[in-house]
């Protein structure tokens, strides 16, 4: 990936190194807060969390394509609700923020 295309030197970075691992465990904890997760659930999370850790960032759009369609093969919404879904890309959005230099 070019700086160009990272959209930022923090971005960049990020896409090279990826994320931490206990911060990408710790990261979707608030979207998980007070769930009992299912199989597919668990799974789901699980992809958020290593691409996480090998990218530094989850697009939203991505999580309607594979690997998140091989857990969920028609939406996200399906497994946790519109709102827990909301709820999600707000926490992809801050972690996001959080790599982006102003």
């Amino acid at each position: 990936m070019t700086l160009a295309a990272a959209h930022g030197l923090g971005l960049f970075v990020r896409s090279l190194v990826g994320l931490d691992r206990v911060a990408a465990t710790d990261a979707p904890s608030e979207f998980t807060a007070g769930l009992t997760l299912i199989a597919n659930q668990q799974s789901f999370v699980a992809l958020i969390v290593e691409q996480l850790t090998q990218r530094g960032t989850v697009e939203p759009e991505p999580r309607f394509a594979a690997p998140f369609t091989d857990v969920a093969p028609t939406a996200p919404a399906v497994l946790f609700g519109a709102a827990k879904v909301t709820e999600l890309v707000e926490v992809l959005r801050r972690i996001r923020e959080t790599a982006e230099v102003g």
